[in-house]
C-alpha cells in the first residue's frame, strides 16, 4: 500500500480542477469523481475499522499434481479399522477433500506396499483382515525409519499424506528415555535430508480422535485390549503453496481435526504490514512502519497502538491469536490479537510510557501447548492416558529441530 503524501484539501482541489477541465471538454462521469474522493478518503483515514491490506487471492495458489497416501498397517493400528470406528470416515473426508484426480495408495510398516485399488474399493475393504492380508512386517514400527522410507520417495509435484498413531515402541530390552532421545535425533536427520532435497517443503500435522477397538501396545510391547477413543495423526508434506491449497480445502470441507501444527522455513522479514492510525499518535508521513507523538490513553494510562499484518501462514488460527506466542522489546507487550480477514490480523501493543526507539514485535516459533498437553511421558498405563501419545514431544521436537527457525514474523516499528 502506498501512503499518500498530499493532504485531503490538496486532493480535493486537484479533483475539482479536473472536474472543471472535463466539463469544458465534454460530459463528466460524476460516479467516477465520487469514487475518486471515496478512495482518497479511505487511504488517508485508514483506521482499525477497515483494512488496506489485500487478502491472498485463491487464484495465486499453486495446485499439486497428485496425492501419495501412506497408511501405517502395523498391529497397533488394527483397533482403528475395527467395526464402528470413525477412523475410516476421517480418512475418507481428508482424502476426498484433497483428491485432485491422481491418488496413489500404500500400506506402510517396515515395507512400503502398493495398494492396487481405487479409493472407493480401498475404503470398502478397510479392516483388520485386510491389514494382515497385505503383509509386511506388522510386529512393530520404528517411527524414524517409517518417515525415512516415505519421505525419501516424496515427489515434489505431489503432496505426501501419512496416517498413523505415531507411537514410539522402545521394546522390553531398551532404555525408554534414551530411545526417545535417539529417535528425536533420527527424526531430525530424516527431516534435514528431505529439506536439503526439497527447499520449499513444509509439513502440516493434524491430530484426530477416533474410537478404538483392539490391542494397545505400551512402551515394552505389552498389550491390553481397549475399547476407547484414541488419537491418531495425519501428516501432509509438500511445497508450502500446495499446503496452502490443502488448508483451504480443509476449511471448506470442515475437516474435523482436533489440533494442528505446522513446520516451514518462513522469511520472517518478508511480511506485509502497517501501523494503524490512532487517537493518541500519528503515522509518520511516507512511512507506514513509523509513528510519532505517541501519548497515553487517558482512560487506561497506557500508550497504545496497533499494527495490521498479512500472515499467509499455515499456522492454526488459535496459535496466531494467542498473545503468549509474541514477544516485544523491553517496555512493550502484545495485549490482544484479532482476525480481520482470511489472512489479515490486528496486533494491539501497549506500554506504560512511550519508549522512543525502534521496537521489534516477533511472532515466535513456539511448540503449541497442545503438544505438551497430549504427550504421554510414561508409556505404560493406557487407562490413564487414553487421549495421549507416547513420545509425541520427541517426535515433533525432532521435526522442529530440523526446521530450526526462531520466528515466523518480525515487525520493526520506529517510534519517534
Amino acid at each position: 500500500m502506498r501512503v499518500a503524501l498530499f493532504n485531503k484539501s490538496i486532493a480535493s482541489a486537484f479533483l475539482l480542477s479536473l472536474l472543471f477541465f472535463c466539463s469544458c471538454e465534454g460530459p463528466v462521469d460524476r460516479t467516477k469523481v465520487k469514487d475518486s474522493f471515496n478512495k482518497e478518503d479511505s487511504i488517508l483515514n485508514a483506521s482499525e475499522s477497515e483494512s488496506n491490506l489485500e487478502k491472498s487471492s485463491e487464484s495465486s495458489i499453486k495446485e499439486y499434481s497428485g496425492v501419495d497416501f501412506y497408511l501405517e498397517n502395523s498391529g497397533s493400528m488394527d483397533g482403528y479399522v475395527a467395526d464402528k470406528t470413525e477412523f475410516p470416515d476421517h480418512l475418507k473426508n481428508v482424502l476426498y477433500a484433497i483428491d485432485n484426480g491422481e491418488m496413489n495408495l500404500y500400506y506402510a510398516n517396515k515395507l512400503i506396499l502398493k495398494i492396487n485399488k481405487t479409493p472407493k474399493d480401498f475404503f470398502a475393504e478397510l479392516n483388520p483382515t485386510s491389514f494382515k492380508k497385505e503383509g509386511g512386517n506388522r510386529a512393530s514400527t520404528d517411527i524414524a525409519e517409517l518417515l525415512d522410507s516415505i519421505l525419501s520417495r516424496h515427489n515434489k509435484k505431489n503432496i505426501t499424506v501419512i496416517a498413523s498413531d505415531f507411537i514410539f515402541s522402545p521394546g522390553k530390552d531398551k532404555d525408554a528415555e534414551n530411545y526417545l532421545k535417539d529417535q528425536r535425533i533420527e527424526v531430525k536427520r530424516v527431516t534435514n535430508r528431505v529439506l536439503k532435497k526439497h527447499k520449499n517443503i513444509s509439513i502440516m500435522v493434524y491430530r484426530f480422535i477416533s474410537s478404538f477397538n483392539g490391542n494397545y501396545y505400551n512402551k515394552i510391547d505389552s498389550k491390553s485390549y481397549i475399547t476407547h477413543s484414541r488419537p491418531f495423526f495425519i501428516w501432509i508434506i509438500g511445497d508450502k503453496e500446495y499446503l496452502r491449497d490443502v488448508k483451504r480445502k480443509f476449511e471448506k470441507e470442515n475437516i474435523d481435526f482436533k489440533n494442528s501444527t505446522y513446520f516451514s522455513l518462513e522469511d520472517e522479514n518478508n511480511i506485509e504490514w502497517r501501523v494503524i492510525a490512532g487517537k493518541n499518535m500519528r503515522i509518520t508521513p511516507g512511512n507506514k512502519h513509523s509513528i510519532e507523538n505517541l501519548e497515553k490513553d487517558p482512560h487506561t494510562n497506557l500508550c497504545k497502538f496497533k499494527i495490521e499484518a498479512k500472515l499467509p501462514l499455515l499456522l492454526d488460527e488459535s496459535y496466531i491469536l494467542d498473545t503468549s506466542n509474541y514477544i516485544c522489546d523491553k517496555g512493550y507487550t502484545v495485549s490482544k490479537v484479532s482476525k480481520v480477514d482470511e489472512d489479515i490480523y490486528r496486533i494491539d501493543i501497549q506500554s506504560p510510557k512511550a519508549y522512543k526507539k525502534i521496537t521489534s514485535v516477533s511472532l515466535k516459533n513456539n511448540t503449541p501447548s497442545w503438544v505438551s498437553t497430549y504427550n504421554d511421558t510414561d508409556g505404560d498405563d493406557i487407562t490413564q492416558t487414553y487421549d495421549k501419545t507416547y513420545g509425541l514431544e520427541y517426535l515433533l521436537g525432532g521435526v522442529k529441530d530440523a526446521f530450526d527457525q526462531d520466528n515466523y514474523a518480525i515487525f520493526k516499528i520506529q517510534i519517534k
